[in-house]
């Protein structure tokens, strides 16, 4: 007769039942069991020492059998975590996200789903957990930290993403459970950013189940600067950084998003912090935790939380509080828990709340508003904070949703004219007003870095003549020469050709009607004094 099923401990761990058949077991085996039925998973070694100094005679081999057991505890332990991970999967695919379907639509061709097939693939990775080495943590945020890795089989160093587990006191081990939610929206981060192949978006190596139940995936380890680092090279001019070479850097960013967007997704929390600038002119757009993927149900609730009361809505105020209250280090946070930092370059409708608004045009606005703060970089911190100011977030927030930032004239009149007409369209409030996706703003920044026609700034034949003209100063000058040396010639040709006739009749006309003067030797013999008679 076969034994009956074992049953879960406290933790959820299968524990072996106390009613197994005890007749092929061993003396020590009996004595363990009835230890292991006294005692629950989490009796500490001092009990078991006890129980083993009852049991002087059999002491070693239960302590034998207290590693077995360890061992087998650790994998049931191992495949628990496996079936939580399964769960959350499958609740999470009843909220009607699927990691399944591509962004091309496509789906794979199991029969057993993309729930099953997902985790079979994860499953397959986590054996090989001991591939990778750490090194330490980068940094890491609401919902996963990422962690620098030495990967042992192919000799690199790449970034590892992990899934941060929620609190749980219940939880046993070091690996806290995850919540469905919390990991739905991890795997669809992973899944966005591996299916976006693009030169300015990191490449998603691998997705996988570490031993410890920890989701991952490993991505290319970028080296080099954010944006905000960038600005300030800028700003100094340290290694030979410069307006015009960041604009190129913008550039990219642009053409990275605008290839995001054919493919439905939008970005939703661009800003300086989230743009890496690799030491070979590398430029990635990182962090896609907060993308949506067109006709996908949303996972993520960029609603910012209910803000404190301002200052000036405070009863009483006092230069303390006034002083906490615009410290700008306090983040914002979404209604998921998600931090947002600043909202200088958040478009007014993500502001608002309003998410059924968001597009592509919300991401035209973000970029716009880093250039914005690029040429202005001497002067501002960030879009509505002036340089040295100490502004909240929560007043930057308030700042948004109000009004528009200050006119790039007001802070420096030398800003060449397409360039603020560039961003002036870029951050234009009312989004009918924005260009229409980020290929047109690229379009226009390109051509601008050209010296090409802006269509945000003027159009038409005599624009078009113009910017030829100064892409072309060294051959428009040698054309210039040219034509005013040939109209030259045509005048001192008309004026000789106006000279000549009127001398000529004074000559050969006289008082009395002949020649005025000596004969002329090439006149020819036939020439008589009839033909000078008028």
């Amino acid at each position: 007769m076969p034994p009956p099923p074992s049953q879960p401990d406290s933790s959820g761990t299968p524990r072996s039942s106390s009613s197994v058949s005890q007749g092929s077991l061993s003396p020590a085996e009996r004595v363990y069991l009835e230890f292991t039925t006294r005692h629950d998973s989490a009796a500490g070694p001092t009990a078991f020492d006890a129980f083993c100094s009852a049991h002087p005679l059999l002491a070693d081999e239960l302590r034998r059998l207290r590693q077995l057991d360890g061992a087998v505890q650790e994998f049931l332990r191992q495949a628990a975590q496996g079936q939580r991970v399964a769960a959350a999967l499958s609740q999470k695919f009843g909220e009607g996200v699927d990691p399944g379907v591509s962004l091309e639509g496509s789906r794979p061709a199991e029969d057993s789903g993309p729930s099953s097939e997902l985790l079979r693939r994860l499953r397959t990775h986590a054996p090989k957990d001991s591939r990778y080495q750490l090194l330490g943590e980068i940094g890491r945020g609401g919902m996963g930290a990422v962690i620098r890795v030495w990967d042992e089989d192919l000799r690199r160093t790449l970034a590892m993403k992990v899934v941060l587990g929620k609190e749980d006191k219940a939880a046993k081990g070091a690996t806290p459970p995850v919540d469905s939610r919390t990991l739905g929206r991890f795997l669809e981060e992973a899944q966005i950013t591996g299916q976006l192949d693009h030169l300015g978006i990191v490449p998603v190596h691998e997705l996988g189940l570490g031993a410890d139940g920890q989701v991952y995936f490993t991505m290319r380890f970028v080296k080099g600067e954010d944006l905000r680092t960038i600005y300030q090279h800028v700003e100094s001019g340290h290694d030979g950084w410069s307006t015009t070479r960041a604009l190129n850097v913008m550039l990219k960013v642009c053409e990275a998003m605008a290839y995001a967007h054919a493919k439905g997704v939008i970005h939703r929390d661009l800003k300086p912090a989230n743009i890496m600038v690799g030491k070979y002119g590398e430029v990635y757009v990182m962090d896609w935790g907060l993308a949506r993927v067109a006709g996908a149900k949303d996972l993520h609730d960029v609603r910012l939380k209910e803000q404190p009361p301002s200052p000036a809505s405070q009863s009483v105020r006092t230069e303390r509080r006034e002083e906490r209250n615009d410290t700008p280090d306090s983040p914002l946070v979404t209604m998921d828990g998600d931090v947002m930092g600043t909202p200088a370059y958040m478009p007014p409708e993500q502001a608002r709340g309003e998410l059924a608004k968001l597009g592509a045009h919300s991401d035209v606005y973000a970029v716009g508003a880093m250039l914005y703060h690029l040429l202005l970089v001497k002067h501002i911190e960030m879009p509505y904070v002036p340089k040295g100011a100490r502004v909240s977030q929560h007043r930057v927030l308030m700042s948004v949703l109000e009004e528009a930032p200050k006119e790039i004239a007001a802070y420096d009149k030398n800003v060449p004219a397409p360039l603020v007409a560039i961003v002036e369209k870029a951050m234009q409030r009312e989004i009918g007003r924005r260009y229409e996706d980020m290929e047109e703003l690229a379009a226009d920044l390109r051509a601008y870095i050209e010296g090409r026609v802006v269509n945000a700034y003027e159009t038409g034949t005599w624009a078009e003549t113009k910017q030829w003209v100064r892409r072309n100063k060294p051959l428009t000058a040698a054309a210039a020469a040219a034509v005013l040396a040939l109209v030259g010639g045509v005048l001192v040709s008309v004026a000789q050709a106006r000279e000549a006739p009127s001398e000529a009749p004074a000559r050969w006309r006289g008082a009395a009607g002949s020649w005025n003067g000596p004969w002329p030797e090439a006149m020819c013999d036939s020439m008589c004094e009839s033909c000078l008679t008028p």
